[in-house]
């Protein structure tokens, strides 16, 4: 059987991209490489040793203007300029739950919100559960996420400090997505199922609802294609659907369906202006492209012909 070292977590930073791998010899450890196999090293064995226990499984790797941090077992943060001696802990949680940039500074979900070499930015509801924060994503230099006070779940956003950290909108944002100058997001009245798309500019007038569709109908995997927002739309009564929006009602429109397809629209991608993703018509499910009009959204190339596509 073949031995692999198992890549993953591959992020730039810097002049290098940096990754986690087991070389068979150091354990799991974080490794980096110009692109070339001489510039392919290892960059750090953080927890020395071959064995299971002793590897670090960098995870959460995150590039701030050219310094990678990561963590490692979910408690400790660490920071190198991938040189030799440019690895340092920077500080250590009770538990690291996620990891985003913003602005120049790295905010850290360790049940709180903190920025990496300042501290707790703000308690938003102090004592257990916490703010249960979720969905950190940066828009102009501004992170976004959804916490609860204490009042219920909402859109929040925060640029470091105690004073910039408030609550935008008492909306349970999910699918944070920021496409060009805006935010966007779901919600959805669980009493109905009722699902909504919302869009923000950062403040609590600008936060607005632009379209909802009927109960059981599930948008997802909101992307970014050249300032403009492209989702899927899980129809209750059956299809999928392509959408697209510019942020306004009437800009939020139905691109294509997909009236076959018994399975959603997957890995949307933006490429040069251009969204391609994986769906399913007639002739299976294939590689599609478009350029957000009906007519412009077209198969690729039926790659495996016949219905059972590739």
């Amino acid at each position: 059987q073949a031995k692999s070292s198992g890549p993953f977590e591959l992020t730039a930073s810097g002049d290098h991209l940096f990754f986690t791998a087991n070389d068979g010899s150091h354990g799991f450890e974080l490794w980096k490489t110009d692109g070339t196999a001489e510039g392919t090293v290892l960059a750090h064995d953080v927890i020395p040793g071959p064995s299971p226990g002793s590897s670090a499984y960098p995870f959460d790797l995150t590039d701030v203007e050219g310094t990678l941090y990561f963590d490692v077992g979910q408690y400790q943060l660490w920071k190198t300029d991938g040189t030799p001696g440019g690895l340092a802990l920077e500080q250590t949680f009770p538990v690291i739950q996620a990891m985003a940039e913003a602005g120049g500074k790295l905010f850290i979900n360790a049940g709180e919100l903190y920025v990496a070499g300042t501290g707790l930015v703000k308690d938003i509801r102090p004592g257990p559960p916490g703010s249960q924060i979720s969905e950190m994503t940066e828009m102009g230099g501004t992170l976004f996420f959804r916490a609860d006070d204490g009042g219920g779940f909402g859109l929040w956003r925060s640029d470091g400090t105690a004073a910039t950290t408030f609550e935008v909108a008492p909306v349970a944002a999910r699918q944070l997505t920021a496409a060009g100058n805006v935010l966007f997001f779901t919600a959805v009245e669980t009493s109905s199922w009722t699902y909504t798309l919302w869009r923000s500019d950062g403040t609590s007038a600008g936060t607005v609802q632009i379209a909802s569709w009927s109960a059981g109908d599930l948008p997802y995997e909101l992307t970014d294609a050249n300032g403009i927002l492209f989702f899927g739309l899980s129809r209750q009564a059956g299809g999928q659907e392509l959408w697209r929006s510019d942020g306004t009602p009437v800009g939020t429109v139905r691109v294509r369906r997909f009236s076959v397809s018994r399975s959603p629209l997957a890995e949307l991608t933006s490429v040069a202006g251009n969204l391609f993703f994986a769906a399913e018509d007639a002739g299976g499910r294939e590689l599609w492209k478009g350029d957000g009009t009906p007519g412009g959204t077209r198969r690729v190339k039926d790659i495996f012909p016949g219905p059972q596509g590739s």
